[in-house]
């Protein structure tokens, strides 16, 4: 086969008449390669590229053979070999990968000659004990991955020379301590270390050595990190999860690493995070994930997006977030000593809170979560999670089920747009396991029929996780619509839910519908709402204890008056009806929109006589006090008494006095 360039021969174990096969090929492709060695009649003069993973190989070569215009050399998975080859004949190799090659235990010093090679690979070499000093010859060397050489104790001192390496790759090695010259890799981008403990010693002198250290306070290995990084200023991430720091152990000036983006502390025993940590302008993702002798976090930088904390089960306190500008997801699952999330309310950006399994948690912060949930202007939508058993009151329209349905209430006769959706849901799992791991929802709306799916599996519509946990949970959500959909007044909403999995029990689902603002537009000045109870929303009102306001309608008869808070919602009925009084909210701005000269009583739902207007209404502007949601109101007052429309009865309580 003259001019053969490419040649693919994947586990082929027997190939004749090969003398001149290779004479011009450019690329051989060789995976499951049978021989011991390549031979030398292989005329591989010419070839850019060999790929012979998972090959038989022992050696490369049995001579040395000069292969000028290499490029490209992936022996990977070659559990045989067990040293690499002569690099002084490959003076062009770019990229060298040897990853997975179980057995290798040297790599030949002449590596350092390789002045174009800017990969190397080396994986999973998991008898590879040492690295030559003449690597820090590669000046041209942009990546070199270790993970998993986990019999590699350090790095050569000389690390620093490398004035090219933009990654260093280090997870799961031996590593006790990284060479102070790191800093001077000006161009270092990524840096990993997860895992790096150091290697644990047998012997009873180590072990009596480690146990002296501790007693005395000090660390039991050396420090992972030099004591300064400054100068590691193109660094942008530090993975060192998992590596037994302490306070000490963490460099104090961590905040001179100016363009670092990601952090990975997780699995470490620190009990504080230097405060120079304030400091990195360009942070957006913390992890903190089981660092549980974590008590407090100091003030963080605005620039934060993600911070993940779930396992700190020490972690009594967060920073401030009132200055937090682009804070998209909190997750702190089981962080059982924490309480409350300080100025989460003014920051508007935050898309995830999740915090299972925080049983500590303040009643009046977890209420004012779910207000934030719905409240919040983040343009897609936001979720929360955290222990409880109760919806609130405010999701107007409750069930227990699949599916119900609901009408959209009347506002001034006008056709409502609905920008979005406030859902809750009571839940329970069906296993004892408490880490996260149930993609949550698929949800759509079309015209008037909303369908969510929350499922065990990855779908290619979720958007956030439900966390697993043996106990109650409330998981609340606010999805904002790209495509504003039109609600007639009066017209009938179909919502379906479906749980696909045995891992989850919804115990109950609450739904509020979420309007244009521009619904909202001011028509009066700010008052209450005047509710009565009705057979569409039989939830009780929430009130003022003190405020005992008296006012005059219109009409002259005796207005209203606001009366007790009661959580209870049988309780309330009960004294509605023994009072023969209707739950109101109450209003400082009434407007008759139309009225009638009659007085004769009729009845309120109930069943209480109402001496009054017959056919009278009121429209009203409103901002809810429990979630600052801006609403038009409209009472009006028909042949069944008081009726109200566009709001729950639950946001103020009151009595009609008659």
């Amino acid at each position: 086969m003259e001019k053969l360039r490419l040649l693919q021969l994947n586990y082929v174990h027997h190939i004749e008449g090969h003398d001149n096969l290779f004479k011009d090929l450019r690329w051989l492709c060789w995976h499951g390669f049978p021989l011991k060695f390549i031979p030398n009649n292989f005329h591989l003069e010419n070839v850019v590229a060999i790929d012979m993973r998972y090959s038989n190989l022992r050696q490369v070569w049995k001579e040395i053979k000069f292969l000028g215009k290499l490029k490209f050399l992936n022996l990977s998975h070659s559990q045989y070999l067990t040293k690499s080859p002569d690099f002084l004949h490959l003076p062009n190799l770019e990229k060298l990968i040897l990853k997975g090659c179980t057995n290798l235990v040297e790599v030949h010093p002449s590596i350092g000659q390789l002045d174009q090679l800017v990969l190397m690979n080396m994986r999973g070499c998991k008898h590879l004990k040492n690295l030559p000093r003449s690597i820090c010859q590669l000046k041209s060397l942009e990546i070199l991955n270790l993970c998993g050489c986990s019999k590699i104790e350090k790095l050569p001192e000389d690390l620093g020379e490398m004035e090219a390496l933009i990654e260093l790759l280090a997870d799961g090695t031996a590593i006790r301590q990284v060479p102070s010259s790191i800093v001077r890799l000006k161009n270092l981008r990524t840096l990993s270390l997860c895992g790096c403990k150091g290697s644990p010693s047998s012997s009873l002198a180590s072990v009596f050595r480690s146990w002296v250290s501790t007693r005395k306070g000090l660390d039991a290995i050396s420090p992972l990190l030099p004591a300064s990084l400054l100068g590691l200023s193109s660094l942008t991430e530090l993975s060192l999860q998992d590596c037994n720091l302490s306070d000490e152990a963490i460099p104090k000036d961590l905040g001179s690493l100016s363009s670092l983006t990601d952090l990975d502390l997780r699995g470490n025993n620190f009990c504080s995070l230097p405060a120079s940590i304030r400091n990195l302008p360009k942070l957006q993702w913390l992890i903190l994930n089981h660092c549980t002798r974590l008590q407090s976090l100091p003030e963080l930088p605005t620039s934060l997006k993600y911070l993940h904390a779930s396992g700190c089960i020490s972690l009594k306190s967060l920073s401030n977030l009132s200055e937090f500008q682009s804070t998209a997801d909190l997750i702190l699952d089981n962080c059982y000593e924490l309480v409350e999330i300080p100025g989460f309310a003014n920051s508007h950006t935050i898309e995830e809170i999740r915090m299972a399994g925080c049983n500590n948690l303040a009643n009046t912060f977890k209420e004012s979560l779910l207000q934030h949930s719905v409240i919040s202007q983040v343009e897609f939508r936001s979720t929360l999670v955290f222990p409880g058993n109760k919806i609130p009151k405010w999701f107007s329209h409750q069930w227990t089920g699949p599916s119900s349905s609901f009408r959209q209430p009347t506002i001034l006769g006008q056709r409502k747009i609905v920008k979005g959706i406030a859902l809750c849901a009571l839940y329970e799992s069906n296993t004892n396991i408490v880490e996260p791991g149930i993609d949550s929802y698929y949800f759509d709306m079309n015209r008037n029929e909303i369908f969510i799916t929350m499922c065990p599996r990855p779908a290619t519509y979720a958007t956030s996780q439900i966390p697993i946990s043996p106990q109650d949970h409330i998981w609340s959500t606010r999805i904002c619509l790209d495509n504003a959909s039109l609600l007639y007044d009066g017209e009938e909403v179909k919502i379906e839910v479906e749980i696909e999995g045995g891992e989850l029990t919804v115990k109950k689902f609450g739904v509020r519908l979420l309007y244009d603002d521009a619904e909202s537009s001011t028509q009066s000045d700010s008052g209450q709402l005047v509710l009565c109870n009705s057979a569409s929303n039989q939830n009780a009102i929430v009130g003022d204890d003190d405020d005992q306001d008296v006012f005059q309608d219109q009409a002259g008869s005796k207005g209203f008056k606001r009366g007790r808070d009661d959580d209870d919602d049988d309780d309330d009925d009960d004294e509605a009806r023994s009072s023969h009084s209707c739950n109101v909210q109450s209003t400082d701005s009434i407007k008759y929109l139309q009225s009638t000269t009659s007085v004769s009583p009729k009845h309120c739902y109930c069943g209480c006589q109402v001496r009054g207007p017959t056919c009278a209404r009121f429209a009203d502007y409103l901002v809810e006090k429990d979630t600052g949601i801006k609403n038009i109101l409209v009472l009006e007052r028909g042949f069944n008494g008081w009726e109200a429309s566009g709001i729950s009865s639950q946001t103020f309580g009151g009595r009609i006095w008659h």
